[in-house]
C-alpha cells in the first residue's frame, strides 16, 4: 500500500480479557476460602486431638516398660490449651523436674489460636482432689486418679460462626486413648466415654 500506514496487532490481553480474568479470579476466591479455611480448622483439631491421644498412648507404655508412673499434664497451669508434657515421675511428686530425675518423654507446644479445650470443671475425671490436672498412669499401665472414675473424654474443638468442628479423645478405663468424632451423625453412638 503506498503512503498508507500498516497497523500491527501485538499478542496480549485486552483490558476487557482482563478484567474477565481477574473477575472469575475473584468468583473462585470467594468460593475457595471458606472451604479452605473449615479444611484448615478441622485439620487443626484432628492434629491437636490425635496428638494428646497420642501423648496418653506412649505415657501408658512408657509406664509399664519402666515401671514407674508415668504422668501427662498440661505445660502450664490447669489448661491444656497451653500443650502437655508428659514425664516419667521418678521421685513421685507429680510434677516434673529434671534435677529429681525425672525423664521428660514428650512436649506439645501450645495449640493453635481458634482450637480450645473445656475449662477444668468439665473434666473432673482429669482432676484431682486438690485441683490439679493430669492423667497419672501407674506401672501396669492404668490410670490412677483418685476421683477419677472411668472411661473419661476431652474434646478439642474450633469455630467458625455456625460452623463447630469437635475431636474428642476417650480414655478407657484400662488407659488406652481413641478418637472419635462427637457431633452427630458420625459415630455419635460409638463416641462416648
Amino acid at each position: 500500500m503506498a503512503g498508507g500506514s500498516t497497523f500491527y496487532r501485538g499478542h496480549g490481553f485486552t483490558l476487557i480479557e482482563l478484567m474477565v480474568t481477574i473477575a472469575i479470579g475473584a468468583i473462585l476466591m470467594v468460593v475457595a476460602v471458606p472451604g479452605f479455611q473449615s479444611f484448615q480448622r478441622s485439620s487443626a483439631v484432628f492434629s491437636a486431638a490425635s496428638s494428646f491421644a497420642s501423648a496418653l498412648n506412649t505415657a501408658r507404655a512408657e509406664a509399664i516398660k519402666e515401671g514407674r508412673p508415668v504422668i501427662v499434664r498440661p505445660a502450664t497451669g490447669t489448661n491444656w490449651t497451653t500443650g502437655w508434657i508428659a514425664f516419667v515421675d521418678v521421685n513421685g511428686d507429680g510434677t516434673y523436674a529434671a534435677s529429681d530425675g525425672d525423664i521428660l518423654l514428650l512436649q506439645q507446644a501450645s495449640l493453635p489460636p481458634g482450637v480450645t479445650t473445656p475449662t477444668t470443671t468439665a473434666l473432673p475425671g482429669f482432676v484431682d482432689t486438690a485441683g490439679a490436672v493430669y492423667v497419672r498412669y501407674n506401672q501396669y499401665g492404668n490410670p490412677t486418679v483418685a476421683t477419677m472414675t472411668m472411661p473419661r473424654s476431652i474434646d478439642f474443638t474450633a469455630s467458625s460462626g455456625s460452623n463447630v468442628t469437635t475431636r474428642r479423645v476417650i480414655l478407657n478405663a484400662v488407659g488406652r486413648a481413641r478418637t472419635c468424632d462427637p457431633i452427630p451423625p458420625q459415630n455419635q453412638a460409638t463416641c462416648v466415654p
